[in-house]
């Protein structure tokens, strides 16, 4: 997976990622559900320590399974951060900072089949969490972002030594 950004952090997939699948804009990343996953590295520019701005395009598909939590974008929420869907089926923010942890919850109910752009941002002292440009949920904190020795990954979760949380369906613009 070719990263344009320009920084080079291209990804290598695992399991059965169909690419050029109808996305958000152009072209998206369909994920099965069942153990596939992007993996970017541990890249320094993802242990900024400092600001952080984390997004996608994320359409959740029919047959999600919501009590699998899961995951859009990890680098562990207990090394750093996680941004998922919980069986409620709400957006799920988990920022780890030097002085603790914060669990940011959304209020909207996301349905399967329809494409939500999900934002989690932190800049050293609110973490917010959107969905489709609206705040759904912000806290107050002071400390650094953690440090994290875990790959990037997308379309999975860490789930301590290994990867699981599988989401089911597309995502695009990460």
């Amino acid at each position: 997976v070719r990263d344009f950004s320009g920084n080079n952090n291209h990804g290598n997939e695992s399991g059965s990622v169909s690419f050029n699948q109808a996305g958000k804009f152009n072209t998206s990343i369909n994920f099965d559900g069942n153990n596939d996953h992007i993996t970017f590295g541990n890249s320094s520019l993802f242990n900024t320590g400092g600001a952080i701005t984390v997004e996608a395009w994320a359409r959740p598909a029919g047959t999600i399974n919501w009590n699998s939590f899961p995951t859009i974008i990890d680098k562990d929420p207990f090394e750093q951060f996680s941004l998922y869907f919980n069986p409620l089926q709400n957006i799920v923010f988990d920022l780890n900072y030097t002085n603790g942890n914060v669990n940011l919850i959304g209020t909207t109910v996301v349905s399967v089949n329809t494409w939500y752009h999900v934002v989690a941002t932190y800049d050293g002292s609110t973490v917010s969490l959107y969905l489709n440009g609206v705040l759904e949920d912000s806290d107050s904190v002071s400390g650094s972002l953690a440090f994290g020795a875990k790959d990037f990954l997308v379309g999975a979760g860490w789930d301590g030594g290994s990867k699981s949380f599988n989401f089911r369906g597309r995502i695009d613009e990460v």
